[in-house]
């Protein structure tokens, strides 16, 4: 399965389907299932963004609160997410190309980077820990997962 590094706290988002585009620099001809490996490095400047984005948009707000609860992260605490794992899989349904934003993404979407849409968020209970890789990598995961 392919498999796509993501810094915190953006591949938690992701995998608890909170944050359903994924901005990146390049374009893939990938489309299914693809593994998310949260980074060993997480972006500090994220979290400047998600409180930012929390204030502005009560409904992502509540989402966070509650995915936090349920899994003992504390989503405003960065030092409190899993790193250096692969966490969960979502399926790859469509690449946007840049200046292309619509409402489904306007919150996530960077509009001068490609929109990567994700959909159907699995979350694994126990995290495979494995090392980064830029790109794309090939990975094998043993799969416990729930539903969510």
């Amino acid at each position: 399965m392919m498999c796509l590094s993501v810094r915190q706290p953006w591949a938690t988002l992701i995998i608890a389907g909170i944050k359903n585009v994924e901005n990146r620099k390049w374009d893939t001809r990938l489309r299914g299932a693809l593994a998310i490996h949260a980074s060993k490095t997480s972006d500090q400047q994220a979290m400047y963004f998600l409180h930012q984005i929390m204030r502005e948009d009560p409904g992502v707000k509540t989402a966070i609160m509650e995915y936090g609860q349920r899994t003992g992260i504390d989503m405003l605490r960065l030092d409190s997410y899993p790193t250096g794992a692969v966490i969960g899989f979502v399926n790859l349904i469509d690449i946007r190309s840049p200046g292309i934003v619509d409402d489904d993404h306007r919150v996530w979407r960077d509009p001068m980077q490609h929109g990567w849409v994700l959909r159907s968020p699995i979350e694994l209970d126990e995290k495979q820990p494995l090392g980064g890789r830029l790109g794309l990598f090939d990975v094998t995961v043993k799969v416990t997962r729930r539903e969510g």
